[in-house]
This record gives C-alpha cells, sequence and structure tokens, in this order.
C-alpha cells in the first residue's frame, strides 16, 4: 500500500492479494493508537478476531461497528462473535451498504473509503485512504447519528425495526423531494423513472 503519511490520498485496486484487515492493520501503523469506526455489509470471524487483537494490543482505543441489518440472520455465529468480543452497545445494525473505515486520534482522521467487506475478497475490489478531518468528521456525524437512536432490546432481535432506523436520518433534501414525486403509490409501486416516466 506505501506508506501513510498525513498528506497521503491513495486509490488502488486489489483481487484479495491483501484484504480490508490487512488495510487496517498498515493503517494503525501509521497512526498509533486510534478510535476505529467500521460500516461493513458483513464481517467474517477471523477478521472479528484480528480486530479484537488489535484492542488486546492496544492500537485500538474504542471500536464502533455499523452493519446490515440481514448480518445477524445470514451469519449468525459471525454475528454472535461480533457481539461477544466487543458488545452490543458498540453495534448498530441497519439497512447498510456502505463499507467505510474511520481511524482517529489526536492526530489523524484517517478515512477508507472501499468495496471490500471485512471478510475474504477474492475478487476485484477498491480501496481509497486519505488522511481529511473534514470527510472523517461527516462520516462520524452519521455514525453518532445511529448511535444515539433508540433500540428496542439487543441488536438483531428484531431485525425488520433495525432497518428502518436510517428512515429518520439526515435532512430530506429537495432533490429528496422531487424524487419521492416519482413514486407510485401501489403496494408494489415502482420508480416511475425506471419505465420512462417523466416531468417536462
Amino acid at each position: 500500500m506505501g506508506p501513510i503519511e498525513q498528506d497521503t490520498e491513495i486509490y488502488a485496486l486489489c483481487k484479495g492479494d491483501f484484504s480490508l484487515i490487512d488495510i487496517i492493520d498498515h493503517c494503525l501503523q501509521a497512526t498509533g493508537p486510534a478510535d476505529v469506526t467500521v460500516s461493513t455489509w458483513t464481517a467474517a470471524g477471523a477478521d472479528l478476531e484480528f480486530a479484537l487483537g488489535f484492542v488486546v494490543d492496544g492500537r485500538v482505543r474504542s471500536a464502533r461497528w455499523l452493519v446490515d441489518f440481514s448480518f445477524p440472520q445470514r451469519q449468525p455465529a459471525y454475528f454472535a462473535l461480533l457481539v461477544d468480543r466487543f458488545g452490543a452497545e458498540s453495534i448498530r445494525a441497519t439497512a447498510n451498504h456502505a463499507k467505510f473505515v474511520l481511524i482517529r486520534n489526536e492526530s489523524w482522521d484517517l478515512v477508507v473509503r472501499t468495496s471490500m467487506n471485512l471478510n475474504l475478497n477474492r475478487r476485484l475490489e477498491s480501496v481509497e485512504i486519505c488522511n481529511d478531518r473534514e470527510m472523517a468528521a461527516y462520516l462520524s456525524e452519521v455514525v453518532d447519528e445511529m448511535f444515539a437512536l433508540d433500540v428496542e432490546g439487543p441488536v438483531g432481535h428484531r431485525p425488520h425495526r433495525n432497518k428502518k432506523l436510517i428512515d429518520g436520518l439526515g435532512r430530506v433534501s429537495d432533490a429528496a423531494n422531487v424524487a419521492a414525486g416519482y413514486q407510485s403509490d401501489e403496494l408494489f409501486g415502482r420508480d416511475l423513472r425506471r419505465i420512462g416516466v417523466g416531468y417536462d
């Protein structure tokens, strides 16, 4: 990946020769102990154990996880491992397909934007790494908002309710209002733009 420096701006493609956990490891070697946020669709057991190792050896001071609401049902053993290792209070499950990692301390605001999940990726994947305080703050605010929402019961026990956590996220923009005008009101309605309907 090359050295991680304050003005680093890296874009890379890989094909399974390194994983997201390898990238986090590489970044932590540059930053020293940091607070880490991981947003992923899914995760594998081995990678979760590696992540716990970063906590045990002091490189990760705190960890937060934003995962997809389907993760507890798709991979119950891995989700149980995540809860066991990091605690339910450090996890939010909702409709999530965003993949990014924040690695922050007093000197660094690393943002890793990637197509990779936290598992083995033997396919073409992309990764971007930058040290960007504004981008890190923006993504952190989104995650903060998710963690501030009230969740009934242990994470994962109410997957459909968890899925709806994003409904109140952020503010509705004019673009969102315009897009809503294209939605059919029928039970199985579609976005009318996909069938060629538009406004003059």
